[in-house]
């Protein structure tokens, strides 16, 4: 069985589900009805992305565990550590 592995492309680099991220974003929210947003930087996992954006496993540095910023939203990206062999044998 032949398994098609998809790459996401940001800013000429190839990010893979399970690479290890820093990213710093912009996130955007409602708070007492007025629209606020907070730049986060944080680094995690990699656990998914889509249309709309990624989504990004972070609990190993911060008590939160997942965020999921827009494309729009993020201002820097970068890999610091891509996914072992064994660890994506065992997906």
């Amino acid at each position: 069985m032949n398994t098609i592995e998809l790459v996401l492309k940001i800013n000429n680099e190839e990010f893979r589900v399970g690479d290890i991220v820093k990213i710093k974003f912009n996130n955007r929210f409602i708070e007492g009805g007025f629209h606020k947003s907070v730049i986060i930087k944080a680094k995690g996992r990699l656990i998914g992305y889509g249309k709309e954006g990624l989504t990004i496993d972070v609990s190993e540095s911060y008590e939160s565990s997942i965020y999921s910023p827009d494309y729009k939203d993020i201002l820097e990206i970068e890999k610091i550590k891509r996914r072992s062999t064994r660890e994506y044998m065992s997906m």
